[in-house]
Formats: structure tokens, C-alpha cells, sequence
């Protein structure tokens, strides 16, 4: 199995994608041109483009600016990496759902594994859960959007 650090920190969207939030992470708090970007990775303007936009579909969040000559810029979101902690809860949370409703069947093989899977899950949602109920009376979640909205406003 290859491990790349940009994709494996991005799991779930395609090299590009990956590629993309790495390289506009690893710059910020600057934005790029979609031209200058386009020449570091080494890819086409519409190929850079079409990621985003697929990227921003799918809920990852990212920054554009839109130049006074027309021109796009982007710039990584710290909300970013944290929405990855959320779509793996969520992800989680559905596949424990998905596992509960499981029937069991005569194979007594088939059903142990099942109750482990369940017993796997479970216990990781309850884990993330419980982080997230940490975070959230830490007020991080709060103060990473307060601090957002300064930089913007």
C-alpha cells in the first residue's frame, strides 16, 4: 500500500483534489492565482478549476477570491482539516447504523463478526462523540469561527 502523506491527510477525494488542498494549505494565509497554481502543480487552469468546483460541491471548504481584473484566487480554509474530523464522524455514525440493522443469519461465524464490527464502531463513534462533546464545552469550534470571521471582516 502507498502512502502519501498528501492524499492519505485528504482520504475520500481524488490525488488532484488532494494535491490541490495541500499545496493552497501549505501557503496560507495567502491566496494563489489559478494560473500560478496551475503552473506549481503542473496541471491545466480547467483541470485546477473543475477540482474546486467538484471539491466545493462536496463540501470541502475552500476560499475564492474574485480579482478586481476578474481573475480567481483560492485560499485554504482552516476549516478544512476539521471538516474531514466531521465527514469521518458522520461516516462512522452511518456505518454503525448500517451494521445495527444487519440481520443475523444462522452462520454462527458470520454472526460473530458482525457483533465485532458492531462493537468496533461503536465504540469509535462513542470515542468521537466524546471528543467532540470536549470540543464543543472547550468552545474550540466557536472560537476557530470567531477567529475566521476577523480575518475576513
Amino acid at each position: 500500500m502507498k502512502i502519501d502523506k498528501k492524499v492519505l491527510s485528504r482520504r475520500g477525494i481524488d490525488t488532484i483534489s488532494s494535491r490541490i488542498l495541500d499545496s493552497i494549505f501549505h501557503i496560507f494565509p495567502h491566496y494563489i492565482t489559478i494560473p500560478r497554481l496551475s503552473k506549481r502543480l503542473d496541471l491545466r487552469e480547467s483541470t485546477i478549476e473543475s477540482s474546486i468546483k467538484r471539491m466545493m460541491t462536496n463540501g470541502v471548504p475552500i476560499e475564492i477570491n474574485i480579482t478586481e481584473d476578474k481573475g480567481r484566487q483560492v485560499r485554504a480554509s482552516l476549516q478544512e482539516p476539521i471538516s474531514w474530523i466531521i465527514k469521518e464522524r458522520d461516516s462512522a455514525q452511518v456505518m454503525l447504523d448500517i451494521i445495527g440493522d444487519m440481520k443475523m443469519n444462522g452462520d454462527e461465524n458470520l454472526n460473530e463478526q458482525k457483533s465485532i464490527l458492531f462493537r468496533i464502531y461503536e465504540e469509535y463513534v462513542q470515542g468521537l462523540n466524546e471528543m467532540f462533546d470536549k470540543w464543543n464545552s472547550l468552545k474550540l469550534f466557536d472560537q476557530l469561527n470567531e477567529m475566521k470571521m476577523d480575518n475576513n471582516g
